[in-house]
């Protein structure tokens, strides 16, 4: 039987804590782990944005994974304004990567990164977690 449920790696918004988390937006969600990949997380004002790599500004950006429903991912895809017919014109694209779990382990997840034609790529979150990026600019405000 094939499942059709996805996981997916969520870095910003939709952790835990963040302003859009999914355990409120998708409440079927089952979060399977935290974990991590490499990259630079860019602060976008009330939102990140990903580009994924292992350059030598590339950290380990943390999130968690959760497995979500085809229906979930596809609003997701809305949310992210994915669209695979039109990558030009994408705000995100949606990826298939390795996550390494804090656990040990690794998965294979869908990770939104961001389109850098789309993005003012200039104020990068040198910690990797966007939840505590947050909290550190409401506190010094």
């Amino acid at each position: 039987m094939v499942s059709d449920r996805e996981l997916v790696f969520v870095y910003g918004t939709l952790r835990q804590g963040g302003s859009r988390a999914i355990p409120g937006l998708f409440p079927d969600a089952e979060l399977i782990g935290f974990g991590s990949l490499r990259g630079v997380l860019y602060d976008f004002g009330a939102y990140p944005g990903l580009v994924i790599g292992d350059g030598p500004e590339s950290v380990a950006v943390v999130g968690e994974v959760y497995r979500v429903s085809q229906a979930a991912l596809r609003r997701m895809d809305r949310v992210e304004e994915f669209d695979k017919r039109d990558l030009e014109g994408s705000h995100y694209w949606r990826r298939r990567c390795t996550i390494q779990l804090q656990d040990g382990g690794q998965c294979e997840a869908w990770v939104y990164e961001c389109n850098p034609r789309h993005f003012q790529l200039s104020r990068r979150i040198t910690s990797g977690d966007w939840i505590a990026h947050v909290r550190a600019k409401r506190h010094a405000t």
